[in-house]
């Protein structure tokens, strides 16, 4: 809680849900929640705006609590700036493009096929009730949105842009530009455009398979398809009734810009190594003949976000995966361990586990013209320590995970 003058003036929930993190998968047990932080996420400051008077005070107040013993330390740091009052007017400035773009911190959202988002605050000392919005791809032709609300000095709002984001094959840029805050001309213009690199979103065929196998607790699972306009085209939830089950669902997709949310209530994915009751899942997208189109990770945490175009010109649809689908589960164990493997074409596939420290050899297997199985490695003879699991095709190593092989409960 924080107090300016004896008057409260905001709270702040110590809590912050890591499920979502954009930095992800990680080791470790990166989906915990935790005390204002997640592992490698950015700690963003809190910015507060003070009319001061001849005598000020400002009390930062944190709720009571008490453990056993202690297990955290809060570390606070407080600036106080004072400047004059704020010269201008109406000035408005942009502070971010969420989406499209490469940044890693906004990861989950992209690539992204329509509703640009941007960031933009207040910087001058009357309200800021509108201002007309210009975006769009550098060699498409530009939008306009305009734009109302109700932003203090200093206040930022996110705003969802209508439209597709046009792009090309490959790299791209995308460009906002603000103008005409509440109707006027702008103080400073410096900070009004922005520019940010994105790589445009996969092409797929109009007919694709979304394949998932549930785990142990599917009740916390379902994907939905949704298009432009939010309106669903297809949805599954799945319950308890459908543990380690695969699902295949064709569904038609006429040429346009979709996007496919898998969401898990539990914020552990389909795979967490630490969720060993929870099982292994996976979800991916093949096409009408089988050929793998799309893995996704299982250890997503809470969500995958995935947009894509569909187009009926089969020359200009992305090519197949390269890369296989290969899930490994347990990465713990005493005894077994099982690697699901599944490709577009069938290769020569050799699986090697290796010691962590020295890199020794402990297991080779060779499989020719395999397309995909399911194969168990019992690890239950060798020493408690870390492994590495390889699974090289034609080759070329595809598939690199650690193993970790713990003393067997008595």
């Amino acid at each position: 809680m924080i107090f300016f003058n004896n008057e409260l003036i905001d709270t702040r929930p110590m809590w912050r849900e890591c499920g979502d993190n954009p930095l992800y998968p990680q080791a470790g047990t990166w989906i915990y929640d935790r005390a204002n932080w997640c592992p490698g996420y950015l700690q963003i400051p809190d910015e507060y705006y003070f009319p001061l008077q001849q005598s000020n005070s400002i009390d930062v107040n944190m709720e009571s609590y008490r453990v056993s013993k202690t297990q955290a330390a809060e570390n606070i740091t407080a600036y106080i700036i004072q400047y004059k009052k704020v010269a201008a007017a109406h000035d408005v400035t942009i502070t971010d493009i969420k989406r499209p773009t490469d940044k890693l911190t906004h990861g989950r959202e992209n690539p992204a096929v329509f509703k640009p988002s941007v960031v933009i605050e207040n910087s001058g000392f009357k309200k800021l009730t509108s201002v007309k919005i210009k975006y769009g791809t550098a060699g498409f032709k530009q939008k306009t949105y305009q734009w109302k609300g109700d932003l203090s000095y200093g206040m930022q709002a996110e705003i969802e842009l209508p439209g597709i984001i046009d792009a090309v094959s490959g790299e791209n840029y995308f460009t906002v530009s603000l103008t005409q805050p509440n109707n006027k001309k702008d103080a400073y213009e410096m900070d009004n455009t922005m520019s940010s690199r994105f790589t445009a979103a996969p092409l797929h065929s109009q007919d694709l398979v979304f394949v998932l196998k549930t785990n142990n607790q599917p009740e916390y699972n379902s994907y939905t398809i949704t298009d432009i306009n939010d309106q669903i085209i297809f949805q599954r939830v799945f319950d308890s009734t459908m543990k380690n089950k695969i699902f295949k669902d064709t569904v038609l997709l006429p040429g346009g810009a979709y996007n496919l949310l898998v969401k898990d209530s539990a914020n552990d994915g389909l795979e967490f190594w630490a969720n060993r009751r929870g099982g292994s899942g996976y979800m991916r997208i093949e096409d009408a003949k089988g050929n793998l189109v799309k893995q996704f990770t299982a250890d997503f945490g809470s969500y995958i976000n995935y947009n894509f175009n569909t187009v009926e010109d089969s020359a200009q649809w992305a090519e197949l995966n390269k890369e296989v689908a290969v899930n490994l589960y347990p990465t713990s164990t005493s005894g077994e361990t099982t690697l699901d493997y599944f490709s577009s074409k069938a290769k020569d596939v050799t699986v090697q586990i290796i010691t962590d420290e020295g890199a020794i050899l402990v297991e080779e297997h060779h499989y020719k013209n395999l397309k995909e199985g399911v194969f168990s490695y019992d690890m239950s003879y060798r020493s408690a320590q870390r492994y590495y699991i390889k699974v090289f095709v034609d080759g070329k190593l595809q598939f690199n995970k650690r193993l970790r092989v713990v003393e067997a409960r008595k």
